[in-house]
């Protein structure tokens, strides 16, 4: 559920270390949801992703194989990407990678609150999302794999 100025307390209460962070926000902002919002989107929306029912987070992690030397281009569309995803709810982080010893593989590590938000966002937005990637993009076959995992520690 995302947190609006009619749920905040409730929904903070809901997601850990809730009774630190509420406390520290409403006791230096009062009830001001701008100023929640404001502090949110610069970094401490992660703090909210963690469910106290399940201290659980949903991470699926998805790699491919660039197979005709387009990694630059590749590497360069997820940085320009348009950040379709971080409007989804339920959207937490995405982390872009690519191994040092095989700079033609690129992973993707994004994380949820829950796997209801992914699937949703999966088949109803993928291609949307997909986009930008470049034109003539070959990948090694077979190399895409996709994986879920439950989230334990940062």
């Amino acid at each position: 559920m995302p947190i609006n100025k009619n749920n905040l307390r409730e929904t903070a209460w809901d997601f850990q270390p809730a009774n630190e962070l509420l406390n520290y926000i409403l006791g230096k902002y009062g009830k001001s949801y701008k100023k929640l919002t404001e502090l949110l989107s610069n970094g401490l929306k992660d703090t909210f992703c963690f469910n106290v029912k399940t201290n659980k987070m949903f991470t699926a992690i998805s790699s491919f194989e660039i197979m005709n030397g387009m990694e630059d281009e590749v590497k360069q569309a997820f940085i320009n990407r348009p950040k379709l995803v971080e409007k989804f709810e339920g959207f937490v982080g995405l982390d872009v990678l690519s191994p040092v010893e095989n700079p033609s593989q690129i992973w993707l590590i994004t994380n949820w609150t829950d796997e209801a938000s992914f699937n949703t966002w999966h088949k109803k937005h993928l291609k949307d999302s997909h986009a930008g990637i470049p034109k003539g993009l070959k990948l090694v076959p077979h190399s895409f794999k996709l994986r879920f995992f439950t989230h334990i520690t940062s």
